[in-house]
């Protein structure tokens, strides 16, 4: 099902549509915002884009991991960038928090540290991943996790109802078994 669903968003996805997203609201809202933390959605692309630009050039939506195809057909169909962590992982709530520098983004001995104060997406125990990126692979879901989390980050301009349905599509795909 979930390798049918990426087939079709492949053949829906072409250089036009691709562009055009540019002008969809809530796109537009996280690429405004993303310029306001001086970020540059051209040239640090976000989930969205990353996504877009691996289709143009591999030819289609490749399968990769249930959670992680369940962001990419989530982030792509509703232009809110969805993420997907290990739950079992997670120490209290997700936040968005300042990470210090040195402070490491991630769990265990490859977390990396961060070389300035970035803003990151936490739980009670440190950083995961830093805003808009990809969470620390030692949290990301894994075959034998007992449980999923999936989050966004809602900017100004971007609705409440876009949210839940970027969250409730990645949640429905990712609930399917192959």
């Amino acid at each position: 099902m979930v390798r049918r669903q990426l087939e079709q968003l492949s053949d829906t996805v072409d250089a036009r549509r691709a562009i055009g997203l540019r002008e969809r609201k809530v796109v537009s809202a996280y690429r405004v915002f993303r310029r306001q933390l001086g970020l540059d959605p051209d040239v640090d692309h976000g989930p969205l884009e990353a996504a877009i630009v691996e289709r143009m050039l591999r030819g289609a939506f490749l399968p990769q991991s249930l959670p992680a195809d369940a962001c990419t057909i989530a982030t792509v169909e509703t232009g809110v960038p969805v993420w997907a962590i290990n739950a079992d992982s997670l120490v209290g709530a997700l936040g968005i928090r300042v990470a210090s520098p040195g402070e490491a983004i991630g769990r265990g001995p490859d977390a990396a540290p961060v070389a300035d104060e970035s803003l990151a997406i936490a739980d009670e125990s440190g950083p995961l991943a830093i805003l808009f990126r990809s969470p620390d692979p030692a949290v990301a879901p894994s075959p034998t996790g007992r449980s999923i989390g999936l989050f966004a980050i809602r900017v100004p301009g971007a609705l409440k109802p876009a949210i839940d349905e970027a969250l409730w599509l990645a949640a429905s795909i990712a609930s399917e078994r192959e």
